[in-house]
């Protein structure tokens, strides 16, 4: 508080700074949002009162802590793991996602941050936490860890900014396979907790007709790795293999569902039941097999005048489900007359991708020359630029303006000149004479060049008309001029 006396009286002033910031609230909540390459960025303020907890392990401005649920694992499961960063007094603009550059384990994200503000040993802190699914790939004891994470914090001065790395202390891991004792003879590969429904279409079919069989795996696991559930009986129909449809994940990813489709065709009109079926997985939680048993279903099966036991007709609904019926014999095999490898056109039209690539690189390699400040490219584009400013001059000496003929035949050389030899082409006189002497110009040269400069100031500055006779001869002047100067090669 600083006290001002004026004109006696007393005034107070009062300064308040008010900071807001991660490092420093009341009563508020930062909200993060993601953003672009896996960062989150600070801007929102929300309200919401602080808890208070003691963490002797929390210390400094900065900690990063990893959670397991458990570090006894089993190769194929997944396991939650939650990453937590807290950060006090420290103004951060960014933060990456935790990376684990670990090659014996996968993180697979489950769900967005979540965030919350704790008063942690009696210190204000941003508590931040990232959910994962944490899959080991082989078996053996290990330190899982460090897992690493990349803060950008606030620095003095516009738009800058600088970064600070946190790691997390390595956990003891085991990871053991799966038991070989009591493993079912149709172990599908499953680690996890899983649910199984069945289905068929159409349940009504005639002899030979395809029957679509739907198997909805879900639950908590390795469900990408598993193979399909097993149809147990199989007399009375074809069976093709089962095929993987589809693969679903809410937004937590901690619950999935994956579907097969096979395709079974009734060959025996006594048919009534399809199945039953049966998965096999173990579970990681009770260390034991566990086999989903689902009872047949029913189906009515029409006879089929046309249809015989070694000829099974393909549907529609049957090549929908891309099954293709496997061919008992290869037949007659012949050579086909025509082959494209035995046309000369053919290969011809091989060469084209290789000349088109050619002919892109050498357009590429010319226009990179054709910018180079080279004495060979300057003196090409000098040429171009020639042509182009005396076109210009034809059409005003069609128009006998000879006075604006004068200013553009001198622009002309100047142009050229400054092109060819890189020199500054504004304010240029008869003096660039020296300069041309010392880039090896031959004298006579510099003398017409000088020459020419001297009779355009004289016409210019003299003011002095231009005649069709004038025009022509210093016309004439110039294009002697540039024709000497092709022909000479600048001194380095």
């Amino acid at each position: 508080m600083d006290t001002i006396i004026v004109k006696h009286k007393m005034y107070f002033m009062y300064c308040i700074i008010i900071c807001i910031s991660l490092c420093f609230w009341t009563s508020s909540s930062t909200v993060l949002h993601a953003e672009s390459q896996n960062s989150l960025t600070v801007n929102d303020i929300a309200a919401q009162s602080l808890g208070s907890i003691d963490l002797p392990q929390v210390q400094g401005p900065l900690y990063l802590e990893c959670s397991l649920s458990k570090n006894r694992l089993y190769l194929g499961e997944r396991v939650p793991i939650t990453i937590t960063l807290y950060v006090s007094e420290l103004v951060v603009t960014n933060v990456d996602e935790p990376v684990l550059t670990q090659t014996d384990f996968v993180l697979d994200k489950t769900s967005s941050p979540s965030q919350d503000k704790l008063r942690i040993n009696g210190r204000p802190y941003q508590v931040i936490k990232f959910h994962y699914l944490l899959s080991p790939l082989q078996t053996g004891s290990f330190r899982l860890g460090p897992i690493s994470q990349t803060l950008y914090l606030a620095a003095s001065g516009v738009n800058r900014r600088h970064t600070v790395d946190v790691s997390t202390s390595p956990i003891l891991v085991k990871v053991y396979d799966v038991p070989s004792k009591g493993r079912p003879e149709h172990f599908s590969g499953g680690v996890g907790n899983f649910q199984l429904t069945v289905s068929a279409t159409p349940r009504q079919v005639k002899l030979g007709e395809p029957v679509t069989i739907r198997m909805d795996l879900s639950g908590s696991g390795n469900l990408a790795e598993v193979s399909a559930p097993i149809l147990k009986k199989t007399s009375g129909v074809k069976v093709y293999s089962a095929l993987k449809k589809s693969d679903l994940s809410t937004n937590n990813g901690s619950w999935n569902k994956t579907t097969f489709e096979q395709i079974i065709i009734p060959v025996d009109k006594n048919l009534r039941q399809i199945g039953p079926f049966s998965f096999a997985y173990f579970d990681p939680n009770t260390g034991k097999y566990q086999q989903i048993e689902v009872p047949a279903l029913s189906i009515s099966v029409k006879s089929n005048p046309n249809f015989t036991n070694d000829e099974v007709s393909v549907t529609r609904n049957l090549s929908q489900s891309s099954l293709v019926p496997i061919k008992k014999g290869l037949g007659g095999l012949y050579l086909k007359n025509f082959q494209l490898i035995n046309q000369g056109w053919f290969w011809l039209w091989q060469l084209l991708p290789l000349l088109l690539l050619l002919g892109a690189i050498s357009y590429r390699r010319y226009t990179e020359f054709m910018q180079s400040d080279s004495p060979r490219a300057r003196a090409i584009r000098s040429s171009y630029l020639v042509k182009q400013q005396l076109a210009v001059a034809r059409s005003i000496s069609a128009e006998e303006r000879y006075d604006d003929l004068l200013d553009q035949l001198h622009l002309v050389l100047r142009d050229y000149l400054g092109e060819k030899f890189d020199l500054a082409a504004a304010g240029m006189t008869s003096s660039v004479g020296k300069i041309l002497a010392q880039k090896g110009v031959p004298p006579e040269i510099v003398t017409d060049v000088q020459q020419f400069f001297e009779q355009y100031d004289s016409h210019r500055f003299a003011q002095t008309k231009l005649d069709q006779a004038g025009a022509a001869e210093l016309w004439e002047k110039l294009n002697e001029i540039i024709a000497a100067l092709d022909q000479v090669t600048e001194k380095n």
